[in-house]
């Protein structure tokens, strides 16, 4: 039990517990849905790099974009290098191929809903 409420299927992977919504399999890849939610000083990519010797914390998604609606707590983003911070109602948009990475600013945990 990982202590918040996101159900059946949460996992855990340093520091976030996210869960699987709507696979990209059920869409044809076309899109997938990920609510997850990081505690203070974590964050991490929603999914698996595809190179297991990638850095987890420098991810490329090499297949789809990404998009992010925080709902609690402040995250700050990272792409090609770029830095912004997001707060609760506000949304970052990632393409596909960019080189990107999240963290908690705060502590408040981070809660996203995510395609």
């Amino acid at each position: 039990m990982n202590g918040f409420s996101l159900g059946p299927g949460a996992i855990e992977r340093g520091g976030t517990f996210c869960r699987t919504i709507l696979p990209a399999s059920a869409t044809g890849g076309a899109v997938s849905i990920v609510d997850s939610v990081s505690l203070p000083a974590g964050g991490r990519p929603r999914h698996v790099p595809h190179d297991p010797h990638d850095d987890p914390h420098d991810h490329v998604s090499h297949d789809a974009d990404e998009a992010f609606v925080i709902l609690t707590g402040n995250c700050e983003f990272r792409i090609e290098g770029a830095r912004f911070t997001r707060g609760p109602g506000q949304s970052a948009f990632i393409p596909r191929g960019q080189e990107h990475m999240f963290r908690v600013v705060g502590t408040i945990p981070c809660a996203t809903g995510s395609s």
